[in-house]
């Protein structure tokens, strides 16, 4: 690999990380306040608390988590909101992501509909893309101009609705149609699917939970057997970020020719094992932190800077990188990017505590001469 390419490879990967941290507005529920917004906001909106309530418009993502979501205002782009009850009316300018056990939606515009639910209602005056939602009772209404899949217990297509595209239903009873609607696609209807599908939904679940949980104790296990450590690494990864992250993949970049030259030589191949169990524990442990080092940034977002670092840091740390993960591509680019910006900062925090061991070494031998 040349200079000019390693500069743009480099600078790919230096993009990545800012791309989190610009252009957002952060709210946060304060005691016995709900948290709500005071004027139309250009960038993207993060909005977390008890109660949340967005009255104003959005320009670009909305990003809402609150045991009650209420959103009045318009969203420019996409809408992700989860609670236990959401409510979205407006208009939203590209998809709507949205998790709750009641949600109802009756939006004048928007593109894709993505909704998991108890209760579920879609009302919509022109939605551009497809409905996909799984619930119990599920009803429907608006002018889709693409497809409508849902999986549910009772599912009910209302009057006046238009489909242009397929109608596709899962569930163990027939969906119900009411008169005056309108389907240009195949309107087909399975059981067995939907058994098939609630078995692998479920495992899915289980899996991305037993991670959760899995990666929540290591991360628990290294703050607090190694807090001073924890903390270092997390104040060297979000203050020196990007040398950092140069390090860990020259790091990365390094190691992996150097263990294939010391594996081709016959006596360098114990070595070789050693070194590459050594940078395997290394990038485990980096993912471990850089979950932690999440947990710290975003709560230095919301302006809950913390003494040390606690269980909710690593918590919520995990929940979001578990979160992101599960975005195709992307999802995979900035854990591999977290990963490398940590593992950067392990080696910044080990190479500076050894040279103040050693200065520390030399200090009474200079005393006595």
């Amino acid at each position: 690999m040349n200079k000019k390419t390693l500069l743009y490879v480099l600078g790919g990967v230096l993009l990545l990380w800012p791309m989190v941290s610009m252009a957002a507005t952060f709210i946060v529920e304060e005691e016995g306040v709900q948290a709500t917004t005071s004027a139309d906001i250009e960038d993207d909106l993060y909005i977390v608390g008890n109660n949340v309530s967005i009255t104003h418009d959005v320009g670009e993502d909305l990003f809402a988590g609150a045991n009650t979501v209420v959103v009045d205002g318009n969203v420019g782009q996409d809408l992700h909101a989860g609670g236990n009850t959401v409510r979205v009316e407006g208009a939203v300018g590209d998809d709507l992501f949205v998790g709750g056990n009641t949600v109802i939606v009756m939006v004048s515009t928007v593109d894709d509909v993505f909704i998991g639910g108890q209760i579920v209602e879609v009302t919509g005056d022109v939605i551009e893309g497809s409905v996909y939602v799984g619930g119990q009772n599920v009803n429907i209404k608006g002018n889709i101009k693409g497809s409508v899949r849902v999986r549910g217990e009772t599912i009910k297509i209302k009057s006046g609705t238009l489909i242009e595209g397929d109608l596709i239903t899962y569930g163990n009873k027939e969906p119900i149609i009411e008169d005056d609607v309108q389907i240009n696609g195949e309107k087909r209807h399975s059981e067995s699917v939907a058994k098939t599908a609630n078995r692998v939904e479920s495992n899915v679940v289980m899996a991305w939970v037993t991670s959760v949980l899995v990666w929540f104790i290591v991360g628990l296990v290294l703050v607090y057997l190694l807090p001073g450590l924890s903390q270092d690494i997390a104040n060297m990864a979000l203050t020196k970020g990007g040398k950092s992250l140069g390090i860990g993949f020259v790091w990365l970049a390094l190691l992996i020719p150097v263990i294939i030259v010391l594996f081709i030589s016959m006596v360098g191949w114990p070595l070789a094992i050693m070194v590459g169990v050594f940078t395997a524990g290394d990038v485990i442990a980096a993912i471990a932190f850089g979950m932690v080092v999440v947990g710290v940034w975003v709560m230095k977002k919301m302006g809950k800077e913390e003494s040390k670092i606690t269980w909710q840091h690593v918590l919520l740390g995990v929940v979001i990188m578990k979160i992101v993960s599960l975005i195709p591509v992307v999802g995979g680019l900035i854990g591999v990017v977290v990963m490398l910006l940590v593992l950067g900062s392990i080696g910044m925090v080990l190479w500076e505590r050894l040279k103040k061991e050693k200065l520390v070494v030399s200090e009474p031998t200079t005393e006595t001469k």
